[in-house]
């Protein structure tokens, strides 16, 4: 293949190994209701990540990412600098945000259940991300590259994040569910 050529299709799944995660080409976006009328939303940078694949089942696969709220950007300081007070993610006393994988369930050729344990604020709850591998590439380096995006919806309450004023007709300024969607790229560790 000479280098104009681009390939026509992806790998359905990346090649087995221990990755990292490319902060510079990740990120996870949170958008939630106000007043049940717009929708606000921000995004949350990557700190850390790893990602196992094992080549040889790849449901046994891992991974686990840290993001850091003290960066959260939803496009007003104001509101971002009320995001890190204790009547959100409280950033003094939780510095970080972090989901560690539990198990992994093949919903489809290139989609996947992810299933792990999302601590926000001290508090650990296990959620379900539908996620789907969108696929490997070898950059421009010689260095592997893998691709995955994912969504879920948590109720932000039983992060103890429960804040929120009422308008006159009694709408709440902040609405409970959260609805989170990350794309994150993966570099594969040199061997």
């Amino acid at each position: 293949m000479t280098d104009t050529e681009i390939p026509t299709e992806m790998p359905t799944l990346p090649l087995p190994g221990e990755y990292d995660i490319d902060v510079n080409h990740s990120y996870a976006q949170f958008s939630a209701r106000h007043f049940m009328i717009s929708t606000i939303r921000g995004t949350i940078p990557f700190l850390s990540g790893h990602l196992h694949v094992d080549g040889d089942d790849p449901t046994r696969s891992t991974v686990s990412v840290v993001l850091d709220p003290n960066a959260v950007n939803s496009g007003n300081e104001r509101r971002d600098a009320h995001l890190k007070t204790p009547d959100f993610f409280d950033v003094e006393n939780f510095p970080t945000i972090e989901f560690v994988g539990t198990s992994i369930r093949a919903s489809g050729e290139r989609s996947y259940e992810l299933t792990g344990d999302l601590t926000i604020r001290g508090v650990t709850k296990t959620i379900v991300i539908d996620a789907t591998f969108n696929g490997a590439v070898r950059d421009n380096r010689s260095r592997d590259r893998a691709g995955f995006s994912g969504s879920t919806t948590v109720n932000r309450f039983d992060f103890e994040a429960a804040w929120n004023a009422v308008g006159e007709t009694g709408t709440l300024a902040v609405g409970a569910d959260i609805r989170l969607d990350i794309d994150a790229e993966f570099l594969k560790a040199e061997d």
